[in-house]
């Protein structure tokens, strides 16, 4: 699956929000019984608790790309979410466990960096929306 950006003049606060915490949007084709198919974008949010951002921080190779902490890094987060709601933007939450992440980086033999992140988020995401 590839990531589908697209910017618009107005988007520079998602722009910003997918430098910052690294959000994938994803594109999904669903069929419905109106049109043969329609396009549903989300923006899958990337979502740790303290303990698997700390683990997830440590066994990264690109340790620069996260928040210098926690705290940090769920501010930019919530920020994040308040925006995607003012602007009605379709998202979900994935939580991300570190070894689980570590293990298919293993399976996948991709690094463990931010384009990994995105494309194990966009997994986790697109296993969510289509069962």
């Amino acid at each position: 699956m590839t990531n589908n950006l697209k910017f618009h003049q107005g988007d520079s606060a998602i722009k910003s929000m997918v430098d910052t915490i690294g959000l994938p949007w994803i594109t999904f084709r669903r069929a419905n019984a109106y049109t043969p198919v329609s396009k549903l974008s989300v923006i899958g949010v990337p979502w740790y608790d303290r303990d698997e951002w700390k683990e997830t921080r440590k066994l990264c190779e690109d340790p620069e790309c996260f928040d210098e902490s926690y705290s940090q890094w769920s501010s930019h987060a919530e920020k994040a979410i308040v925006a995607l709601l003012r602007r009605g933007e379709p998202f979900e939450r994935i939580s991300i466990h570190a070894q689980e992440y570590a293990n298919w980086c293993g399976q996948h033999k991709v690094r463990k960096n931010r384009r990994s992140r995105i494309k194990y988020v966009q997994l986790l995401l697109k296993q969510k929306l289509i069962p």
